[in-house]
């Protein structure tokens, strides 16, 4: 069979499973919806803010390491800067204020000591958080079907420890609701990023607008290798000879010769392209749900604060992000924060004007000194479907990466990764499909 390696989407995904088949040598035609590489991971002009705002503030990890890759790769490595050490300042109203500062020693024993550093817990939650890691890592440590909130009432987790520690940490990287988020994603992202080398667990923020990770340097990368990239063009039909797809349909008219074909888009848009295709019975594809994150952007024309970012106790917001004291000079005119919610469900009711005002107050009730200042721009992203729905029942039914066809392939962070839907699950489910390719 002929034609074209083609893969469908220009997410992290995607350009993960580009790049590992163009340093293969397969020339790749790399097809994308949006007029712009990204995925759910972009930047577009602040009309109201000024500059360019990301479509909500993402944060990686030092256990990123396949990201990390990729980046270098495509020389955007710079576009990331990972803090000395982990270092995360937590605040609420009342003037509560802590700091889990861990010192510079060996995994897990650097947040073993950080926990016993902070004025909030005690001695006991140092050492329950210990168990905790000791235990996670014994075979059949999870039970079948466990939530996060179950798992931590039975391992009896202090509540201070899971207010400050635990449940932010599921709640970001499961973006679920801790009573029915899956305890086994849980588990993998404690074991690889903070009960394993001291580097893994530390917090890295991207500098430059998310568009400016992948984008053009991403389409240099394929260009330079043979490879194509088609941009505002999308699948809109697979065409099938035997086991195997023959071509595929796009939307500008086209119709391409496919030797083989990787699908790196969201669960929703390739039920879609399957259903159109008339091949529902051949690659059934299970309905995962859809887990929401809310951002609101701030803009003040005065910094009240140096911290790059802070995790918010007893507030509307779980996360804060001071965009302008992390980002590279000029991105922000004023003084940029971002606030964000995840598993935000609760706040599809809520206007525009709600959002904003919740955030104003998080911001007054957690910085005394922003008292009496009212932002002078805002700005709200809602992204209703920014990850599946990690439920125990849903992770338990995320396909892997091949298919019923013997050359089509999936990716994408609602795959069977064993990460939840993170940017480094998206880069590995790239990679594993196009090694199956490949294979």
């Amino acid at each position: 069979m002929g034609g074209h390696t083609v893969v469908i989407g220009g997410g992290f995904a995607g350009i993960s499973a580009a790049v590992a088949l163009a340093e293969a040598g397969r020339p790749v035609l790399l097809i994308e919806k949006k007029s712009f590489l990204g995925g759910r991971t972009y930047s577009i002009p602040g009309r109201r803010t000024g500059g360019r705002v990301d479509n909500g503030q993402h944060i990686l990890m030092g256990c990123y390491h396949h990201t990390f890759r990729l980046l270098e790769r495509l020389g955007t490595r710079e576009g990331v800067r990972l803090q000395e050490n982990l270092r995360v300042p937590y605040r609420g109203p009342g003037g509560f204020r802590d700091t889990l500062q861990c010192p510079a020693l060996p995994g897990p024993w650097h947040l073993l000591a950080g926990l016993f550093r902070m004025r909030s817990l005690g001695w006991r939650d140092g050492w329950a958080a210990i168990h905790f890691g000791l235990a996670l890592k014994r075979p059949g440590a999870v039970h079948q079907s466990e939530t996060v909130s179950e798992l931590c009432r039975r391992l009896r987790q202090p509540e201070a420890l899971r207010k400050r520690l635990w449940d932010p940490i599921a709640l970001s990287a499961l973006n679920e609701d801790l009573s029915s988020a899956d305890a086994r994603l849980f588990q993998a992202v404690l074991q690889s990023a903070f009960f394993s080398r001291a580097e893994d667990s530390k917090l890295a923020l991207p500098v430059v607008p998310l568009g400016d990770l992948l984008g053009d340097k991403a389409i240099r990368f394929l260009e330079e290798r043979n490879g194509k990239v088609w941009l505002g063009r999308s699948v809109t039909r697979l065409m099938v000879e035997g086991d195997a797809v023959s071509e595929v349909s796009v939307s500008s008219g086209e119709t391409v010769e496919c030797e083989a074909c990787i699908a790196a888009l969201p669960e929703v848009r390739l039920r879609s392209v399957v259903a159109a295709s008339g091949l529902e019975d051949r690659l059934p594809l299970p309905d995962l749900g859809a887990s929401p994150i809310l951002s609101v952007y701030l803009e003040y024309d005065e910094p009240f604060t140096d911290e790059c970012l802070c995790c918010l106790q007893d507030s509307t917001f779980e996360w804060i992000f001071h965009r302008s004291n992390f980002m590279n000079p000029g991105i922000h005119k004023r003084f940029c924060v971002c606030l964000v919610a995840s598993a935000a469900r609760r706040f599809q009711s809520w206007s525009r004007e709600d959002l904003t005002r919740a955030a104003v107050d998080d911001i007054q009730n957690t910085y005394p000194e922003s008292r009496g200042r009212m932002p002078t721009a805002s700005l709200v992203f809602w992204e209703p479907r920014a990850t599946f729905s990690a439920t125990v029942e849903n992770a338990g039914r995320r396909p892997g990466p091949q298919t019923p066809l013997a050359n089509f392939f999936l990716a994408g962070d609602w795959t069977a990764t064993g990460l939840p839907a993170t940017i480094e699950g998206a880069v590995i489910s790239g990679l594993r499909a196009a090694e199956k390719l490949l294979g």
